[in-house]
């Protein structure tokens, strides 16, 4: 009997309305991950990154950059811990998940 669980599909992870509606306001320029949730109202591939080789790569690395951004936030604007904390918690969590999920160190 196999018990592996099964492999978290790429661009599945929705993001929660309550968390689009927190970091509205927040996102930055062109490159920016969360300007990116914000205008479609989730986070999913695009064009392939030269330093990834799978798409189960990629999509870790574009939840990393997401936490990486929040956590970026917070640190320079104190007054948006409250706001983005749960935020970025739930992307912490989505991260461990997919590392896991995808047998991938971050």
């Amino acid at each position: 009997m196999n018990t592996q669980a099964a492999k978290i599909p790429v661009d599945s992870i929705r993001f929660p309305a309550l968390h689009l509606q927190a970091i509205q306001g927040w996102e930055g320029g062109l490159d920016c991950t969360l300007r990116a949730v914000t205008s479609t109202g989730n986070l999913t591939l695009g064009t392939t990154w030269h330093d990834c080789e799978t798409d189960e790569e990629w999509y870790l690395a574009i939840w990393e950059n997401l936490s990486e951004e929040l956590s970026s936030l917070i640190r320079k604007h104190t007054s948006a811990r409250s706001e983005l904390q749960d935020v970025l918690d739930w992307v912490n969590s989505i991260v461990r998940r997919l590392s896991d999920n995808y047998g991938l160190d971050n």
